[in-house]
């Protein structure tokens, strides 16, 4: 009996666990990284969820939406796609506007994963007789009429480009040549490099660049998906000569010694410098690693929101300084690299006199990654409470089970003592019974005595 209310009550549990931790919900974004101009691209979303409405965009035009709203029992499987054709190159930005709501605890997802697609022109057509049949343009097919291998990607461009620490400014991914200038004090830099193609490979970036004073040029050659397409970016890093100081004037002879002890001198000890650069850093709703400091000049942050743009205070520790802030645009998912440039002109000779350089890695997680970071947060949480409230049960039932077996031995001593006594009681009234058996009668007894009378003996 006990088994079997264990068996159920385990059944249950199980039955609430697997009900409650399956197909969360979600939605994704499906399609292509890469398409070219005037071909149509089929855009899908995929997901689960009790209850959704939702809104599949491309650069902000709706091409596809789904909803449901009478489901109330489980999650179940979302599915839809649409379909869109660019008209020009650069890139297209997919989004998922709406909620999805999850069956077990009633939570809804409002944000989602946007997708980047890169749009490119369409290779020209081989002389005198267009594409051939091997051609591995997308939407060919090869002789036998078998799907075409996808073409790899031609894209040898950058996204980003700079150096660490006095960074410049004004990247462009076209433009393949840059001059920037460093103080003397500044004996090694990093170079480094972002991707603009999930295919590309990268060389000539690294750390402890050595410059020596004046001209240092340094090359960075990206070589596109295909292998074969490269484009080369130069910068050229000027390293500023050493400042000499005048020559100390010779002490004239007709002047009286000025070293002599008994002199005083009015002349005060120079403080030191103010450190040049930011005196605030500051992001709203996010938390700066390492703490914000003047002459710390390289930070990360995680970002778990889907933003595109960060809201940053930045206030410089000099005036009349020009703060430039690059890469806070268009945040993708990954790594952003944001760099801050403070400079102080030197009106003059209309040159930077100062240049103090901050760049903040962020590390953008896609919705997806938060979503199921809070499920399985979510999962621990019930695992921990479905596990103590068995737990709590399972004691219960021991109790119940402990109890039940102690009630039973007393039962079973009290039947055993009675028993005992039974038995005791049985051989007392043998013992008494053969005591009276072995007794003569009375009749026979009271004629002894008259006998022993009649003979003139006293009786005691």
């Amino acid at each position: 009996m006990v088994k079997k209310i264990v068996s159920v009550i385990f059944a249950i549990i199980l039955v609430f666990v697997i009900k409650n931790y399956s197909n969360a919900a979600s939605a994704t974004i499906q399609c292509s990284d890469i398409i070219d101009v005037g071909t149509p691209i089929l855009i899908s979303v995929n997901g689960s969820g009790v209850q959704w409405s939702l809104k599949l965009k491309v650069n902000g035009q709706q091409i596809a939406s789904n909803s449901e709203f009478e489901n109330v029992e489980g999650n179940k499987s979302i599915a839809f796609s649409g379909n869109y054709t660019p008209t020009s190159e650069g890139t297209l930005t997919v989004t998922l506007e709406g909620s999805v709501t999850e069956a077990s605890d009633g939570s809804t997802i409002k944000n989602f994963a946007s997708k980047t697609i890169t749009v490119k022109a369409k290779e020209q057509q081989n002389e005198g007789g267009g594409n051939t049949g091997n051609s591995n343009q997308s939407g060919q097919t090869n002789p036998g009429g078998q799907p075409a291998t996808p073409e790899k990607s031609k894209v040898a461009t950058l996204s980003n480009l700079g150096i660490r620490p006095n960074d410049f400014s004004g990247f462009k991914p076209n433009t393949y040549s840059y001059t920037t200038e460093v103080p003397n004090d500044v004996e090694k830099i990093e170079v480094y490099a972002s991707k603009g193609h999930s295919g590309q490979t990268i060389s000539g970036t690294g750390t402890n660049k050595t410059l020596k004073v004046g001209e240092n040029k340094f090359n960075v050659t990206v070589t596109a998906e295909d292998g074969k397409t490269t484009k080369t970016y130069t910068i050229n890093v000027i390293r500023k000569e050493a400042e000499v100081k005048p020559n100390q004037e010779e002490p004239n002879e007709n002047e009286p010694d000025k070293n002599e002890s008994d002199e005083e001198t009015n002349e005060k000890p120079e403080e030191p410098e103010e450190a040049f650069g930011l005196s605030e850093l500051t992001i709203e709703g996010l938390k700066l690693k390492p703490q914000f400091k003047t002459d710390v000049y390289e930070y990360t942050l995680e970002l778990k929101e889907d933003l595109e743009k960060l809201n940053i205070t930045a206030l410089s520790t000099h005036a009349d300084t020009n703060i430039e802030i690059t890469g806070n645009e268009n945040l993708v998912e990954g790594e952003n690299v944001i760099t801050i440039i403070v400079k102080i002109v030197d009106k003059e000779n209309g040159i930077y006199d100062k240049i103090a350089t901050y760049q903040i890695v962020v590390n953008k997680i896609t919705s997806k990654e938060v979503v199921e970071d809070n499920s399985k947060q979510d999962k621990m949480e019930k695992i921990i409470i479905v596990s103590t409230a068995g737990g709590a049960i399972l004691i219960i039932i021991l109790i119940f089970v402990i109890a039940k077996i102690r009630k039973q031995k007393r039962v079973y001593d009290d039947e055993y003592n009675t028993y005992n006594d039974i038995g005791n009681y049985e051989e007392k009234t043998m013992e008494t019974k053969e005591i009276v058996e072995d007794k003569p009668d009375d009749n026979e007894f009271y004629e002894e005595i008259k006998k022993i009378k009649s003979k003139g003996k006293r009786f005691k």
